[in-house]
């Protein structure tokens, strides 16, 4: 990467930077949309946390789950070039996979995101991920501390295939009260936070001064957490493997949504990216 990149990066992923294009998207596009605000909401993501995790007891999240497991299995022979070398990743298409699409529609479900980000959610991704068993005490990546970046606001929801527990490396996840003292602490001290960056657990610690919390799941919980906002690591002492489907909800006012909203003035349905997307990719390969 020449000087001139490296620049941009640090410019494009700067967190003040990341939050102005958010609010400048926010502002500027315009669309329609059917929200339900009067909708009584049993579970909330608590705005000061960003983090959920309950057990919906729903018949379509057990049926997502065991046709998950029926999916071909992982091959570790294979490289993954997207993710980290100990994180293996299979893409889901939802329109090919009615189960997982099912979940990802479930109104109990979108009713907590939506209350969350305050606007329709946008399903983004789906798929499997496989964090193999390994004892490598050198951590890398999404090991270490870091955000993730897609958008200002976000929601992932993992939905445990096996049971997610100490020994099978939990996400660690601080909230975002914590999350916002960090970043805060660490502009007094002239660092500048990038969304690529990676934090030793010194570091961090020597900041928040607390533990974070460890994320273990049984099967059929659902763990819903706002990537970008809560600083986190996951993967790590792995001795067991962790096995979850993960399906990725952002906002409207992503940036990574491309031209989606300008070319759809209104959005009536969560997977309406989706199905725009694989359109366009269709119209592509003509």
């Amino acid at each position: 990467m020449n000087f001139l990149n490296v620049v941009k990066s640090k410019v494009v992923n700067n967190y003040f930077f990341f939050s102005f294009i958010y609010f400048v998207r926010k502002k500027i596009l315009k669309f329609s949309c059917t929200v339900n605000k009067k909708r009584k909401i049993k579970h909330k993501i608590d705005k000061n946390i960003g983090f959920l995790k309950l057990n919906l007891k729903d018949n379509e999240i057990f049926e997502a789950i065991n046709y998950c497991k029926k999916i071909k299995p992982f091959n570790f022979s294979e490289k993954n070039k997207k993710k980290d070398f100990f994180l293996f990743t299979k893409k889901i298409d939802i329109f090919q996979n009615k189960p997982i699409l099912n979940l990802a529609k479930n109104k109990k479900i979108i009713s907590i995101i939506e209350n969350y980000l305050k606007t329709i959610p946008i399903l983004f991704y789906a798929g499997i991920w496989h964090s193999r068993a390994e004892q490598s005490h050198e951590y890398k990546g999404s090991q270490l501390f870091h955000f993730d970046r897609e958008d200002l606001h976000q929601v992932k929801l993992f939905i445990p295939l096996e049971p997610i527990l100490d020994d099978s490396g939990p996400l660690n996840v601080f909230d975002v009260k914590s999350t916002s003292y960090f970043v805060k602490k660490n502009l007094i001290n002239l660092k500048f936070i990038n969304k690529k960056d990676r934090f030793l657990d010194n570091h961090v610690k020597n900041i928040l001064k607390i533990k974070p919390t460890i994320l273990t799941a049984e099967v059929g919980d659902l763990i819903f957490v706002d990537t970008t906002n809560c600083l986190h690591f996951g993967s790590r002492d792995c001795k067991l493997g962790k096995y979850h489907l993960t399906l990725q909800y952002l906002t409207p006012y992503s940036t990574k949504l491309g031209s989606f909203v300008k070319e759809n003035k209104k959005i009536d349905s969560i997977v309406s990216y989706l199905k725009w997307k694989k359109a366009k990719e269709k119209l592509e390969n003509v």
